[in-house]
């Protein structure tokens, strides 16, 4: 309840009526996220797992397997999130998705190399995302859908039908005549010698067609099964995971895995679109090995034999990259956590940390974050300004947040003047310094001298004063 007394009503008429610190407790929408998903669609069945995330990003992978008895020649995912998302990369797949495709929609379909699953055989494409708001996590639903070819033997069928149907009419005004003239005995030896051949050829080509002669021509038919026999489609001489059919398809050798014999396998050429046949793709007289397809400072062939990955730079996800990793600081490019003592690799080193050392998880370091504050109602507060003894780095640690209209209860405060502000800290500590730094034209008719701070006291639900805070009306600060 508000007070009517003066110095209370001043107060409740100042810059930060309601200055949130800690009003909401800590969460992240991954921990309780689900990062495991199984949809069985006949004829096929897909497994996704979550092999990462960080921030609004995740990465993923898609099992796909064929549990019927026959090859499926192609396939296409429609995938259903429950939230709008873009895709920031894709290896192993076609994004075939268009403008009228919803944004919380993807459709992947297969590459020409993996196309073609037999029974019992799998598949797999992964991708990376990134929510507009919230961090993606296992789809809601996904639907199969696998295009088979097949011989269209309707038409055909129907064009012989109509091919017979002709003859026959063509057929019967020949016979018609034949058994006319039988009143003419006279004409007898001279219509026979005519009529039998005429009857002959006319008859039989009706009769033969019926049964179809060109059936005859099934011949082709042994073809592919032959051919089926022959080559195996599954069969991967060379083992890079390309199909020999694959590979004498798009002109690779089927016994070699680095058919132009680069360095790298014909496999990871076709997923970064380099020319398995070529040494140098782009013909900038740098062999395809020697090239830096991410720009991490690692090379192709380099980053083949220390386990990244060509097409991301950062593989780990930990702010640095591959290239600065290995040759700048020693740590380890797909760990974001070098050391494992709970602090990321480039947390350390920007708070001046060893990310190899792990004894200094404990040492506090005093640091400051900024958050600049832009609020279109209500422009009373410019920035914030806070100062603390953190293990981790600030900016992972610390959340500074304008809950201006998303908290209404704090938003709706009487006496209110600029954003609440909710404070949210991963670790614990002992005290923090907060400046909040205030636009004097936007006070309106507000004295400085009345400015002040109210914490929300969460466990009480109340509004609590702070008496300990300092204004600075030369620098137009709040401090406490």
């Amino acid at each position: 309840m508000i007070s009517k007394r003066k110095s209370f009503r001043m107060f409740a008429a100042s810059l930060v009526a309601v200055f949130v610190v800690g009003a909401l407790p800590w969460r992240e929408l991954k921990a309780d996220a689900n990062t495991h998903g199984e949809y069985e669609l006949s004829p096929l069945s897909v497994v996704y797992d979550q092999t990462s995330s960080w921030g609004t990003t995740t990465q993923g992978e898609f099992v796909i397997t064929n549990e019927s008895e026959e090859t499926v020649d192609s396939w296409t995912l429609e995938i259903e999130y429950a939230a709008d998302l873009q895709i920031s990369n894709l290896w192993n797949g076609q994004d075939l998705s268009n403008e009228a495709t919803p944004a919380n929609i993807l459709v992947i379909g297969n590459e020409v190399y993996n196309a073609s699953i037999a029974p019992g055989a799998t598949v797999s494409f992964g991708l990376i995302v990134m929510g507009t708001e919230f961090t993606p996590v296992a789809p809601l639903s996904i639907s199969i859908y696998s295009e088979d070819e097949q011989i269209e033997e309707v038409e055909p069928t129907e064009e012989t039908t109509e091919e017979t149907e002709v003859t026959e009419s063509e057929v019967t005004p020949t016979v018609t005549p034949t058994g006319t003239p039988s009143a003419t005995p006279s004409v007898t030896p001279t219509v026979t010698p005519t009529v039998t051949p005429t009857t002959t050829p006319s008859v039989t080509p009706t009769t033969e067609p019926t049964a179809t002669p060109t059936p005859v021509e099934e011949e082709p038919e042994e073809e592919p099964e032959e051919t089926e026999e022959e080559i195996d489609p599954t069969l991967d001489s060379d083992g890079d995971e390309i199909p020999d059919v694959q590979e004498i398809e798009i002109g690779t050798n089927p016994n070699d895995p680095d058919s132009d014999g680069d360095g790298l396998d014909d496999y990871l050429e076709v997923i970064v679109e380099y020319d398995p046949r070529l040494v140098d793709s782009d013909a900038d007289g740098i062999l395809d090995g020697n090239e830096d397809l991410d720009n991490d400072g690692i090379s192709n062939i380099n980053e083949v034999i220390i386990g990244t990955r060509l097409f991301i730079e950062d593989c780990d996800y930990d702010g640095l990259l591959d290239g600065e990793e290995v040759d700048v600081y020693g740590t380890d490019p797909m760990n974001p956590d070098s050391d494992g003592d709970g602090i990321g690799d480039s947390d350390e080193i920007a708070i001046g940390k060893d990310p190899l050392d792990p004894a200094d998880s404990t040492i506090l370091i005093e640091q400051t974050k900024i958050e600049e504050f832009s609020n279109t109602d209500d422009a009373a507060i410019s920035s914030v300004e806070v100062t603390m003894d953190l293990s981790n780095s600030i900016n992972y640690s610390l959340s500074v947040e304008d809950v201006y209209n998303t908290d209404v209860y704090c938003t709706n405060v009487a006496g209110r003047i600029g954003s609440p502000i909710s404070f949210e800290c991963r670790e614990s500590f002992d005290t923090a310094s907060v400046k909040i730094h205030y636009d004097e034209a936007a006070l309106g008719d507000t004295n400085e001298a009345d400015l002040g701070v109210l914490w929300y006291d969460e466990a009480n639900c109340c509004f609590v004063e702070q008496g300990q805070a300092i204004i600075d009306s030369s620098n137009n600060t709040v401090s406490l």
